[in-house]
């Protein structure tokens, strides 16, 4: 969720140096709750990049009606690589559990 000065709240901890490089420090939040259920984006984010069209991925918590929150997944492909939301939902099938599976 965007705050009113524009900043996206993603529960990452980094600092910005003065030449504008942003140093990753890791997460404020470690887990996902998932109507209950604790999700490890670290473990899914291991996961998706196993998938040769994802060069680099973060998820990220999404507000959810229902369950609280669920992971969504951020991706960047491969160069040259396409890929579908579809794609990969059936990557994650049967490999990790429902409520891990991002939306």
């Amino acid at each position: 969720m965007m705050d009113a000065e524009g900043w996206l709240h993603t529960g990452d901890v980094v600092t910005m140096r003065e030449d504008g490089t942003i140093r990753f420090l890791g997460r404020y939040k470690d887990l996902l709750k998932v109507g209950g259920e604790n999700v490890d984006p670290i473990e899914v984010e291991g996961f998706l990049l196993r998938h040769p069209a994802i060069d680099q991925v973060q998820i990220i918590g999404v507000p959810d009606p229902r369950l609280n929150e669920v992971p969504c997944a951020c991706i960047i492909p491969t160069p040259g690589v396409e890929v579908t939301q579809e794609a990969l939902v059936a990557f994650c099938r049967g490999q990790l559990a429902s409520f891990k599976t991002p939306q």
